[in-house]
């Protein structure tokens, strides 16, 4: 019971960490849920992960964290609906609908972050 609790306090906080006036999709929600219990119950030391938001390709896009414990599989870019429509990092060459995402991406802000 505690552990529940435990993992709703630190959803809360850490989704109110980064809070500002500009909602974020709904369908995210489930991914910092995931990325919650995947950070609090990893056992290869990872303390942090986050979202980010960014401009690319003329509309907004979100960079998921990489897999825990996977430390070569690329971040799941994916759009306003939570369709992914690329990956960055990891064994993948950074390109999304041939266009590089590292050198033509805008950071607009962190929308989420969490640290154990």
């Amino acid at each position: 019971m505690y552990k529940n609790l435990y993992l709703f306090l630190v959803l809360i906080l850490g989704v109110n960490c980064c809070s500002s006036e500009e909602e974020i999709p709904t369908c995210l929600d489930d991914e910092i849920s995931k990325y919650t219990e995947m950070l609090i119950g990893n056992t290869c030391g990872v303390t942090s992960l986050q979202i980010d938001q960014y401009s690319f390709q003329g509309q907004v896009v979100y960079q998921l964290p990489w897999t825990v414990c996977v430390f070569d599989s690329g971040s799941p870019v994916t759009d306003s609906n939570c369709e992914v429509i690329g990956s960055i990092g990891g064994w993948s060459n950074n390109q999304i609908n041939d266009e590089d995402f590292i050198e033509n991406a805008e950071f607009l802000r962190t929308v989420w972050k969490m640290e154990i």
